[in-house]
């Protein structure tokens, strides 16, 4: 069963373009959450998904998520996303990645954050997605760090449009060898040269 256009373009309305290649670098792999208790039945379940046997994966997912797993919680969120093996559910998703993002997976905060900012299935709060992106960034999550970026160089919902916060969390990501937060960091200073950044090429500042 593959995704179709529908979905897929869902997933790119989440998020801002640069944060969305970062995103499409990690999915359909998780990096962050609780360790599994039963790795190989975690790796036969991702063998089935990747195969396209959303079914078989579908079980034993909900079987982890149950038992409080969170990187469960934030795979069975995108099966539910996508309607894989299962029917479209953006609440259910939505329910999922909170649960996760409560317990700490960067990844669920991250997109938690999407859901937000968007307002798939739920109003659009900027705030929130405020929130769930720094908490994400506390814990360097790249593609968080690049969003937020993001969001203040062009100015997302109630955000005014800040060059040098953005130059501080790209300058995050750079840090941590993330070839789009160089380059995203390059392009923001150069586009507000004279905005007193320059600080920001050789700083560990994330934000102002």
């Amino acid at each position: 069963m593959k995704l179709d256009k529908r979905a897929k373009g869902n997933l790119r309305n989440l998020l801002p373009a640069g944060a969305l290649c970062a995103l499409l670098l990690v999915l359909p792999f998780i990096t962050h959450g609780d360790a599994i208790s039963h790795p190989t039945d975690y790796q036969t379940a991702d063998a089935f998904y990747s195969n396209g046997d959303y079914a078989s994966a579908l079980r034993i997912f909900r079987r982890f998520a149950k038992n409080g797993d969170s990187r469960a919680e934030v795979k069975l969120g995108k099966m539910y996303f996508f309607g894989e093996g299962t029917s479209r559910d953006h609440e259910e998703a939505r329910l999922l990645w909170l649960k996760a993002a409560q317990a700490g997976s960067a990844e669920a905060q991250y997109l938690l954050a999407g859901l937000y900012a968007k307002g798939f299935g739920i109003p659009k709060d900027t705030k929130e997605a405020l929130t769930w992106l720094s908490r994400a960034a506390e814990q360097n999550h790249v593609p968080s760090l690049l969003y937020l970026g993001q969001s203040y160089e062009h100015g997302l919902g109630t955000i005014s449009r800040d060059g040098c916060a953005a130059a501080g969390w790209y300058r995050r990501a750079a840090d941590l060898g993330d070839p789009h937060g160089m380059l995203l960091l390059d392009n923001v200073l150069k586009e507000f040269a004279g905005k007193s950044c320059d600080s920001l090429r050789n700083s560990d500042q994330g934000s102002r």
